[in-house]
């Protein structure tokens, strides 16, 4: 008899998403996102497809943003925004904060020359309007 589909069956599945590829194209990275139902969210971290075999960089990180450096790291930021950049060689050893931002970051881009572009939401208080006079 077949089992019945049913809304706790997808909390089984694993989504795969952004793929990139390194500066020499010789590694691919992606982001695996899981159902953490008691946490009410998801789980989100990297792996690296490589020779054919993919490996998994995090544990639990909520990676949220990542890109590769032109030496074949990883810079990433943390799944829900956050104030810092992480560092992680493919190669091993443990995410080394980088920086911290004067914003919380929701997306990382590599640009050329090893600079990288930040998006994210800062409010200094000034884009508070209020209502016109009626």
């Amino acid at each position: 008899m077949k089992e019945k589909l049913t809304s706790k069956t997808f909390l089984q599945f694993k989504y795969l998403s952004d793929p990139k590829l390194s500066e020499d194209g010789s590694l691919l990275a992606f982001i695996v996102k899981s159902a953490a139902y008691e946490e009410n969210g998801y789980r989100s971290d990297l792996y690296l497809y490589e020779d054919g075999e993919c490996r998994k960089l995090t544990e639990n990180q909520a990676v949220g943003s990542y890109a590769w450096t032109p030496d074949g790291d990883i810079l990433y930021l943390p799944g829900k925004g956050g104030n810092f950049i992480f560092r992680l060689s493919v190669h091993g050893g443990e995410a080394a904060r980088v920086c911290e931002l004067p914003f919380p970051a929701k997306q990382i881009i590599a640009m050329r020359d090893g600079k990288y572009a930040l998006l994210g939401r800062y409010d200094n208080g000034i884009s508070k309007s209020k209502e016109p006079d009626s």
